[in-house]
């Protein structure tokens, strides 16, 4: 085709500049691959010590108990390891040799995976953690546990599973991997398992099971922490190196058995105990006094049968300093409750600190006032109740009492005074709360009357105050107490400073 001079000279100068740039590209390529060259000669240059250390640094951090934190950090651990291990031979070798990279792994299934490539990546761990102790964390939805044949193939095979030191099983799992929870897990010390549903940032217990026949016995010679919610299982007797357990909708045989079955805990909780009337668990067979030592804090839902019995009647704490007890007595039972259960509680007089009272508990004065004579070291009280029978003021009145015919009161170190609702309207009770505040600042003016102690009163509903009792609480406060009185919300509004209606008088210098 025909050009004009003024087009050739065009294309000749746009020529020249696609040759400038391909000359400018291919010296910048040049710079970036002597830049790269450099820095894998660098880096095959370092020791061995040198990169290693870089890859425990790499990896993130975990907090000493791995159970509190997000299984998502144990992933994001186990993935940087397997990265590193991709890049090169050498770091393979590398990867492969540190152990420290391996001690975590999270499985988590959530839909349609490579179940065997999973399996494979924890034998991969298994192998690469050396001597070091493995911790394992596992959780499926449902519809996958009848797939999960391989990982089970890898945790119970027996150079594994002896490694491993924190076991965690939640949601949905091979229920019959509890059944081989045998002294071959020699270096187990927590084992956790878990058939709650997470929902947002709370689990939702499922509905109850009762216990397989039979119900799988926990024999791992070396477990220091237990934790087991809607997985009915027992503990091999006796489980001395169990100091801490937490219980969840379990039978009460299964949550007694294991009280009894440990001798040294420090830390025993069980919360919505299950009574199944067709349970084949045994019934107790308990006839001696039991003591446990060194348990500090203890957590029981009293629920009237043969083993709740047996455990008031039979168990002693005389090292307790927290207990939560919920339970629901009549006044027609209250005599038979209170004759198994002063002797247990009167068991803890000189170390108990902090005692939580809930449920449907229909306490009189007297009862409140022999319940808590003996414990002179309690300076925190709870109680939360599930409808409202007249027990604050009850309870007010008791505090009034004195102790052994001196000026000291009920619960003489007594700091915290908690009352809170169990799923009750206060709009619907209003009525039967008009004695409360009368009877809360009865209380204290007389515990507290022209002293400088300290106390925090807390009820749920701050309407309760009238300007009448507003008044009487400041009167104390300005008297020297250190009072503060608290709703659901924190502290009151109407104690704060500001918000007084006061009348300023100036002085004259």
């Amino acid at each position: 085709m025909d050009l004009h001079p003024e087009e050739i000279d065009d294309l000749h100068l746009e020529a020249k500049n696609l040759d400038f740039t391909i000359q400018h590209l291919t010296e910048r390529r040049s710079y970036i691959m002597r830049q790269l060259n450099a820095a894998k000669c660098a880096t095959r240059a370092l020791p061995t010590e040198t990169l290693r250390n870089i890859f425990e640094l790499a990896c993130i951090p975990l907090e000493a108990d791995i159970t509190t934190v997000q299984p998502v950090l144990w992933n994001n651990r186990s993935r940087t390891a397997l990265k590193f291990s991709h890049v090169c031979s050498r770091w393979r070798k590398v990867a492969f040799s540190t152990p420290a990279l391996w001690q975590t792994i999270a499985i988590i299934l959530q839909g349609h995976q490579d179940i065997q490539r999973i399996a494979d990546i924890f034998a991969l761990h298994a192998q690469n953690v050396g001597i070091l102790p493995l911790s394992v964390f596992f959780g499926a939805v449902a519809g996958v546990s009848s797939q999960l044949g391989p990982i089970g193939d890898v945790l119970l095979k027996e150079e594994y599973s002896q490694k491993i030191e924190v076991l965690i099983l939640r949601e949905f799992f091979a229920r019959e991997w509890l059944y081989h929870i045998t002294p071959k897990f020699q270096r187990l010390k927590k084992f956790i398992c878990d058939e709650s549903i997470l929902r947002g940032e709370q689990r939702i217990p499922q509905c109850y099971a009762p216990p397989p026949d039979p119900a799988p016995t926990i024999s791992a010679r070396n477990i220091q922490s237990l934790t087991l919610s809607r997985m009915p299982a027992t503990l091999e007797n006796p489980s001395e190196t169990v100091t801490v357990v937490t219980l969840q909708n379990l039978d009460v045989a299964i949550c007694a058995q294991v009280l009894f079955h440990c001798p040294n805990l420090i830390k025993y909780e069980c919360y919505d105990i299950q009574s199944n009337t067709q349970s084949t668990l045994s019934e107790p067979q308990i006839s001696t006094l039991q003591v446990r030592p060194h348990l500090t804090s203890f957590t029981w839902s009293f629920g009237w049968t043969s083993w709740d019995e047996a455990i008031i009647q039979h168990l002693r704490l005389p090292a307790l300093k927290t207990l939560s007890w919920h339970s629901m007595v009549s006044m027609d039972e209250m005599n038979d409750f209170l004759h198994l259960f002063l002797p247990f509680l009167s068991s803890a007089r000189e170390t108990l600190e902090e005692l939580q009272l809930d449920g449907s508990n229909e306490f009189s004065l007297q009862n409140f006032v022999h319940l808590l004579t003996p414990l002179k070291n309690v300076h925190e009280l709870s109680t939360r109740v599930s409808y409202i029978m007249g027990i604050p003021e009850q309870l007010f009145l008791a505090l009034e009492e004195p102790l052994n015919d001196s000026q000291n009161k009920v619960l003489p170190h007594l700091e915290y005074l908690c009352i809170t609702s169990d799923g009750i309207d206060y709009d619907d009770f209003r009525g039967q709360f008009d004695h409360l505040a009368p009877a809360a600042v009865q209380m204290l003016n007389s515990r507290l009357a022209g002293s400088q102690a300290n106390f925090l009163l807390q009820v749920d509903d701050s309407d309760i105050w009238s300007k009448e009792f507003q008044e009487q609480v400041w009167t104390l406060i300005e008297g020297g107490a250190n009072l503060e009185i608290h709703d659901r919300e924190g502290k009151v509004e109407w104690l704060d400073s500001n918000n007084r209606d006061v009348e300023v008088v100036l002085m004259d210098p």
